[in-house]
């Protein structure tokens, strides 16, 4: 037997409030200087060497970087091994910590390009989590035809291929859009996307956040790596932001 409401027999509950979500995005970064920090690519611990190489940069749009790497050499094998610079950007000074602490989402992007691939052995982007110890970043790695892209295993302290993810070495000798989206809510990071040449490429690969951070980190950086060899080579940046929400 059906029942009949008449108005005023029943209420109907008012929507909840709109959610609003701010997103914050940090953009031009290649417009500032970044802070050089010399270290060499290894895959065993090599003890970081007192000489290294030198990296001149000039801000703009595109910024333009003149790396010169040094010949290092591993005191125990006797073998050469990669000279690197990583470029950093602290930026917690730059926004809301609250609105930091509460973020889920993230991206990170740029235009690259490189006068001479035969000369760098990889480029990275990284973008720590800022509340816990981890990357967001994405590795470019060379190519005879194709450049592979990789994301860091904190955990691991390795690098795992995204599947399906390759740069057209073409592209990079011209310069091309590249970007990450990621997601991390204190407990996993997970890679969600990379950008290539303006095409979205989903990706899924997830990892266990590391411990709190004692205090909150808000960086942007990118690294250049050598060959072994340490010839120079001169990559320009454009269009470097960040986000989060």
């Amino acid at each position: 037997m059906a029942t009949i409401l008449s108005p005023g027999d029943y209420t109907v509950p008012p929507p909840p409030p709109p959610v609003l979500i701010t997103k914050v995005v940090i953009a031009g970064l290649q417009m500032g200087s970044f802070t050089p920090i010399w270290g060499v690519g290894r895959s065993t611990p090599v003890a970081n060497p007192p000489v290294h190489g030198s990296i001149s940069q000039v801000p703009g749009s595109p910024a333009q970087y003149d790396f010169k790497p040094a010949l290092v050499k591993d005191p125990s094998t006797g073998k050469f091994v990669s000279d690197n610079i990583y470029m950093l950007r602290q930026l917690l000074n730059q926004v809301d910590n609250n609105l930091l602490a509460a973020a889920k989402q993230f991206s990170n992007s740029f235009w690259l390009k490189i006068d001479n691939l035969n000369f760098c052995q990889a480029v990275e982007v990284d973008f720590p989590t800022p509340m816990t110890a981890g990357t967001m970043g994405l590795q470019f790695l060379p190519g005879p035809t194709f450049w592979q892209v990789r994301a860091f295993d904190f955990n691991k302290s390795t690098w795992v291929a995204l599947p399906g993810v390759l740069i057209p070495a073409s592209q990079l000798l011209t310069g091309v859009n590249l970007g990450g989206t990621y997601t991390c809510d204190g407990k996993t990071v997970t890679h969600t996307s990379v950008s290539v040449a303006g095409v979205t490429i989903p990706v899924n690969y997830s990892q266990a956040c590391g411990p709190k951070r004692v205090q909150p980190l808000l960086n942007a950086a990118f690294q250049l790596d050598a060959t072994t060899d340490a010839k120079e080579y001169k990559p320009s940046i454009d269009n470097f932001s960040i986000s989060f929400q």
